[in-house]
């Protein structure tokens, strides 16, 4: 799938992203109109991928064990209970 790094040309916004800011999308019929309309101007193709160990989880996780070992969701989130009958 091919992707593009666009930035926004003029005064107005295209899709959310305002005057000036880059950003990149996969290429579909209507990001076709605005590029050949002139409000967003192609930089580059890109690849998107992960640097090797680029990645990882929050410093936070996991939670402390105290958090962890309450697994009940809060009354009135579902619709069943008593034990699977309805309520």
């Amino acid at each position: 799938m091919k992707y593009l790094l666009l930035e926004v040309r003029g005064q107005r916004q295209y899709r959310g992203h305002h005057p000036g800011a880059q950003f990149v999308t996969k290429l579909d019929p209507a990001l076709e109109r605005g590029i050949a309309r002139g409000n967003v101007v192609m930089i580059a193709e890109v690849e998107p991928s992960l640097a090797e160990r680029d990645f990882g989880l929050p410093e936070d996780w996991p939670p402390p064990a105290a958090d962890a070992a309450h697994t009940e969701a809060p009354e009135g989130a579902s619709s069943i209970s008593k034990g699977g009958k309805e309520a």
